[in-house]
């Protein structure tokens, strides 16, 4: 799997989370969205009276009340101004030319021919796409005044089969405020917030394509599919890309009014926090339909590094054949993840000890470990590399001496904790220990044992539901290394040991229940995109980064 070279850990790289989606399967599913649409059309009607220096838009609402309901797109190519009721009504207010458009799949197209439809984005490099902008239908209508009277005129991309008039743009994606060079930086704030959208739907194709038809992000469309300078070709020219564009690229609009609404819920276990896209090169493959769209993210509220080139593919032709890409989480990511699970299982076992020995008619031994404390530290190393992503220890230690050296008797309280985690194929190799000692001395007489010495080679599979959540199948051993008979582990202690060790019986019970990590904590993560994505099986990569395969869910 090309994935298999993922290494995010790289300082040169550094992001938490990449999802990296193939051209192919962007354009196949956005394809599918399109079909979804319903008619929602964007009127452009242009109007010129005699105080008008130039033609100006007016809603298409208020020209239908004006002209007595005279619809300009209702009235066929080449009909007589001077007979038809409704170009005179037209005509009365000054009627120009209109444009009716609306986004979806060419509706002169036949199912079975999709496939001879351009594609609608091409990723470039960098942060670049080229978008083009594919209309369920375009109608454009010109009512023309010459010194030989007056024409009506009606085209139609649907006037012919298989006839597709495109609006191609070079798209930039990158998000960057800094650089007030870049079209993004130039964008009313609450543009940017569409945009830099970080709720469940950041994923989305809808969210893509809003983005896409943002005219602030675009260079200015070129008209393809069309005879150049033919009569189509120069009213789309100038009633649509020269005027309307020109007006919505200034606003920093979304082109046809294009909107969706985001998910408010990020269900993420790993929330991103900040985001941008890239565009690399293609290494070891040839066919462009492979490259990848990469979103870049940071969790967090950690800084994003700069976007650049991988030195991997995230797809191969034989991967695509299962998947439209990946999800990948960078091994420190999900090490830092880990190791909040585990601390919170290990502080919930480990305590600091406190321990007394005094004489009171007799050698009299008092322990009273603290749980919970809200100074205690564990030590923990997410190594950088190595198939050891985590490792952990604890070790505390309390003693107390009865008499000048401890003449008359000592006592010795021990806890320790350690953990380490290996990431190989799909599986995790959690070996874990948790272990109590006491030491007890009277006079001369000795004695220590381990209250608790539990020790758990665990191997933990994992794999993903449709959705994003992480299943856990836990299997492996352990090993019970405590004291069998607390008589016997204090052979040869003196008389009435049992009684002298039931004082200190809460150590009996310290971490009875430990059983290796909880692989519930685990099942209750869940990747991004979640509602975006269906999710196949993954497994870590040569650099320990957790990859997912993923294929679109339905946009519709």
């Amino acid at each position: 799997m090309a994935a298999n070279g993922s290494y995010l850990s790289d300082p040169q790289y550094g992001y938490d989370v990449v999802v990296a989606a193939t051209e192919a399967s962007v354009n196949a599913t956005m394809l599918k969205y399109l079909l979804s649409l319903k008619d929602q059309h964007t009127y452009l009607c242009y109007v010129q009276t005699s105080s008008d220096s130039e033609p100006h838009l007016i809603p298409y609402a208020d020209l239908l009340s004006k002209a007595q309901g005279s619809d300009p797109f209702k009235i066929k190519d080449a009909e007589d101004p001077k007979t038809n009721q409704d170009i005179k009504n037209l005509a009365e207010v000054g009627f120009v030319a209109g444009v009716k458009i609306s986004l979806g799949v060419p509706s002169n197209y036949a199912p079975g021919s999709y496939s001879t439809l351009p594609k609608i984005v091409e990723l470039q490099r960098n942060a670049t796409v080229k978008y083009r902008m594919m209309c369920a239908d375009i109608t454009i209508v010109e009512l023309i005044y010459d010194r030989w009277g007056s024409k009506w005129r009606s085209l139609s991309q649907s006037d012919e089969p298989n006839r597709c008039w495109n609006l191609v743009s070079d798209v930039n994606l990158l998000i960057d405020n800094v650089d007030k060079s870049t079209p993004y930086a130039n964008l009313p704030p609450a543009v940017q917030n569409q945009i830099n959208n970080l709720s469940g739907s950041m994923f989305d194709i809808q969210q893509l394509l809003f983005d896409l038809n943002n005219a602030g992000l675009s260079s200015v469309p070129k008209i393809e599919g069309i005879v150049p300078n033919s009569k189509a070709a120069v009213l789309l020219s100038s009633y649509f890309v020269n005027t309307y564009f020109d007006a919505v690229q200034k606003a920093g609009a979304p082109v046809l009014n294009y909107t969706i609404v985001p998910r408010t819920q990020q269900e993420a276990t790993l929330k991103p926090t900040s985001l941008n896209f890239h565009i690399g090169p293609l290494l070891h493959e040839t066919d462009t339909s492979l490259k990848t769209l990469d979103y870049l993210c940071a969790v967090n509220n950690k800084k994003l590094p700069a976007p650049r080139d991988f030195g991997w593919d995230y797809i191969s032709a034989a991967d695509a054949q299962q998947a439209h890409g990946v999800i990948v989480i960078n091994r420190n990511t999900f090490a830092e993840y880990l190791r909040d699970v585990i601390l919170k299982q290990a502080k919930e076992l480990c305590f600091i000890p406190h321990v007394r020995s005094w004489n009171d008619q007799g050698t009299q031994f008092e322990c009273n470990p603290e749980f919970n404390p809200p100074n205690m530290v564990i030590d923990t190393n997410i190594p950088s590399t190595g198939e050891t992503i985590l490792t952990m220890q604890y070790d505390k230690k309390a003693e107390d001496e009865n008499g000048a050296g401890g003449a008359l008797g000592a006592i010795v309280n021990e806890c320790h904790f350690s953990a380490s985690v290996v990431a190989r194929g799909n599986a995790l190799h959690i070996e874990s220990s948790y272990r109590v000692h006491l030491y007890l001395r009277n006079t001369q007489t000795t004695s220590s044992a381990d209250v608790i010495h539990k020790i758990y080679h665990d191997k933990v599979e994992l794999a993903v539901d449709g959705a994003g959540r992480m299943e856990a199948k836990k299997s492996g051993t352990f090993e019970d290394k405590k004291y069998e008979d607390k008589a016997n582990a204090f052979m040869n202690f003196w008389a009435g040991v049992n009684a002298d060790f039931d004082k200190l019986k809460v150590l009996k019970y310290s971490g009875s229940d430990f059983e290796g990590l909880r692989v519930q904590e685990l099942q209750n993560f869940i990747f991004p995109g979640g509602k975006t994505f269906a999710f196949k099986a993954f497994h870590f990569s040569d650099h320990q980064d957790l990859v997912a395969s993923i294929t679109y869910a339905d946009p519709a």
